[in-house]
């Protein structure tokens, strides 16, 4: 966390975190909101993940769940897509984590938005399948494959 306190806070950031912090000044975040992700571990584009969760209001619960510098970007941007179509904290966390990619969080997520069930996806959502697989699994399952045929 940066002491913003200090009158250099600025030389912690490069011009393009500044830019993230400035945008979320400007679209009326909050401090707290803006404290988040002032941080220089996070790269602007992470920074970016996290103010657009709150511009499209998501809560701090849930943004605190990719707020974290393990995540790449597109791994956070998957996090925030599922809250963002009206996942639950409990199905996001079977993919919030950072053994699966983006594309393995991608199809995980998609499952929740087909309508699969927590059972259906923990046929899959392991990170020994890459994305196609997982992909694959997650189209059979939603045309009536049995997760013994899969």
């Amino acid at each position: 966390m940066v002491d913003f306190s200090k009158s250099n806070w600025q030389q912690e950031f490069d011009e393009e975190q500044l830019n993230q912090i400035l945008w979320g000044v400007e679209d009326n975040l909050t401090p707290e909101q803006i404290f988040l992700y002032a941080d220089p571990k996070f790269n602007w584009n992470q920074m970016c993940q996290i103010r657009t969760g709150f511009e499209n209001g998501l809560t701090e619960e849930h943004v605190a769940v990719y707020a974290d510098s393990k995540f790449n970007h597109d791994q956070m941007n998957e996090i925030r897509a599922g809250f963002g179509e009206g996942l639950t904290m409990e199905q996001v966390a079977v993919y919030a984590d950072q053994k699966f990619d983006s594309a393995q969080m991608c199809e995980i997520r998609a499952g929740f938005e087909n309508g699969l069930t927590m059972e259906q996806i923990a046929v899959y959502a392991d990170s020994k399948f890459n994305w196609n697989q997982m992909f694959q699994i997650r189209l059979g399952l939603r045309n009536g494959l049995t997760m013994e045929q899969t």
